[in-house]
């Protein structure tokens, strides 16, 4: 308690009361992180090279790393600015720098305006707009530059099911039940409410938690006898077909998913928990993420 009131209220940091916390959260989150890491290694043959899936997120640092590894004229590509390529790198690097900075520099300085007011618009006004003409409808969000430059690259048959997702359950379904006296409504009433709790449609529900663990079990049942073969040959059950993926050989990615595993379960028992429930939970997360 006394670490605590000083953390909130002021006074001297005592280290040694927040050390034992410090080690287990770390070592927490090094064990969830990099098990997330070994089970995106046992399934990048089957995404990356199979479906070919261009995981937006990670194009500009594939790009970078790509860059670095190619070179142009003699010169590595991602310092030739020579290069068209080169050029577009570091001119995308410096107007980054210059939009974000404003935020890495207010975590340190409060008074220091933070990028979101360039990078980041608040539709609000628009959603209070919209409910003089379609009562109930969802419009409440942010536009945020840097997901929607990054999501350019996604395939278009996922931004038009995340479009179209939207327009029905967010705009059509919520519409017509306030039209129709099925669902709530009054002006400044908390629309996001029917998505969780109010009305016969808990999309948010579903959204959130059924799709996850939906498209989670889909692929382990889809690339089952990839998985399979990973673990039997990683494990030494067995010795034939591949080995390795990129060279990186299956033992390290096998032993590293059942070692992290472990040490989740281990640590969820070690501050209290039901270990049955920590093996449970374990499993529900890594088929979630």
């Amino acid at each position: 308690p006394a670490a605590i009131t000083a953390l909130w209220n002021g006074g001297s940091f005592n280290m040694g009361a927040w050390i034992p916390s410090m080690l287990f959260w770390s070592i927490w989150s090094m064990a969830v992180y990099a098990g997330g890491f070994f089970w995106s290694y046992i399934l990048r043959k089957p995404l990356v090279d199979e479906e070919q899936l261009p995981f937006p997120f990670a194009q500009p640092t594939a790009y970078t790393i790509y860059a670095y590894d190619q070179e142009v004229g003699g010169k590595k590509l991602l310092f030739n600015l020579g290069t068209p390529e080169g050029k577009m790198i570091w001119a995308g690097f410096i107007v980054g720098v210059i939009l974000f900075l404003p935020s890495g520099l207010s975590n340190f300085l409060p008074a220091f305006p933070s990028s979101s007011y360039i990078t980041t618009i608040d539709l609000s006004p628009l959603h209070n707009l919209m409910q003089s003409i379609l009562p109930g409808s969802y419009f409440t969000g942010w536009f945020v530059l840097l997901d929607t430059l990054v999501l350019s690259f996604a395939p278009l048959d996922v931004l038009a099911t995340a479009t179209l997702t939207w327009i029905s359950f967010g705009v059509i379904y919520p519409t017509i039940g306030v039209r129709a006296g099925f669902l709530p409504y009054s002006p400044g009433y908390d629309v996001s409410l029917y998505s969780q709790s109010v009305g016969p449609i808990h999309l948010g529900w579903f959204w959130e938690i059924g799709i996850m663990i939906g498209v989670g079990v889909w692929m382990i049942w889809r690339y089952r006898k990839h998985i399979l073969q990973v673990f039997a040959v990683g494990l030494g059950r067995k010795s034939e077909g591949e080995s390795e993926d990129g060279g990186v050989p299956y033992r390290i990615a096998a032993s590293g998913a059942v070692g992290t595993f472990v040490l989740t379960v281990l640590l969820f028992a070690a501050m209290g928990g039901n270990i049955l429930m920590g093996i449970i939970g374990t499993i529900y997360f890594t088929i979630f993420m």
